[in-house]
């Protein structure tokens, strides 16, 4: 009996702590969505409840919308021709590390309390939204050329950077701040790996039921033509 006992207490330390890669699952499905995995070349119709990881992609077509739900009361709601990709969703304990990158579209995004040292990061072509225990609204879109980048907070605050993570303002509830860029394509990525971001440690709890409606903004559609 002790043995036994020993051998669970050794295996619970030697696992505390150890990161596992998370699920994100789909809800609320209005629509057409269709899902790429990570490795895979076509992309298929999205399932309610459907869970994705790492490296897989979701795209929402004209008049569609879904909800990705994650851990910590924490949801991204897809508005339509949109296309996210999903770069890294982890849990470890109480800490959530969570990476997308938003290529085209909008986004609402309601991030709950977190714990200590966790990442709530969207990347777009222009910009770098982190944020910890907030609402906010994220478009991107092209006009004449150029990548715009336009967030909207609703509550809390977040810390909002051009993709080379230098140049970053903290954007508080009730402002808008948008970030451009001139090409035509995506800026050579830089994961968050390589950039260091300091003296943002917001701490708040969304209560928010619900968002405002978002301005209208001219998109590039190119990408959606045959979605």
């Amino acid at each position: 009996m002790h043995k036994l006992t020993l051998f669970f207490l050794l295996f619970w330390i030697l696992n505390c702590g150890q990161s596992f890669a998370a699920a994100i699952s789909l809800h609320g499905i209005e629509g057409r969505v269709e899902v790429r995995k990570e490795g895979q070349a076509a992309w298929v119709g999205a399932q309610e409840g459907q869970e994705l990881g790492g490296g897989d992609r979701v795209k929402v077509g004209k008049g569609s919308t879904v909800q990705l739900r994650m851990e910590k009361d924490t949801s991204v709601q897809l508005e339509e021709e949109t296309e996210l990709g999903i770069r890294q969703f982890d849990m470890e304990q109480d800490r959530m590390k969570a990476r997308l990158d938003l290529a085209l579209g909008n986004l609402k995004a309601k991030v709950g309390r977190l714990g200590k040292g966790s990442e709530f990061e969207v990347q777009t072509p222009t910009a770098v939204a982190a944020v910890r225990g907030t609402w906010f609204e994220l478009w991107v879109y092209q006009v004449l050329g150029e990548w715009l980048s336009k967030l909207k907070v609703t509550e809390g605050k977040v810390l909002f950077c051009d993709v080379t993570g230098q140049d970053c303002e903290e954007v508080k509830a009730g402002e808008e701040k948008t970030q451009g860029h001139k090409n035509d394509a995506w800026p050579d990525e830089k994961t968050f790996e390589d950039r260091e971001i300091e003296g943002f440690d917001a701490d708040v709890e969304g209560s928010q039921d619900d968002f405002t409606e978002p301005v209208q903004e001219e998109r590039h559609d190119d990408d959606f033509s045959n979605f």
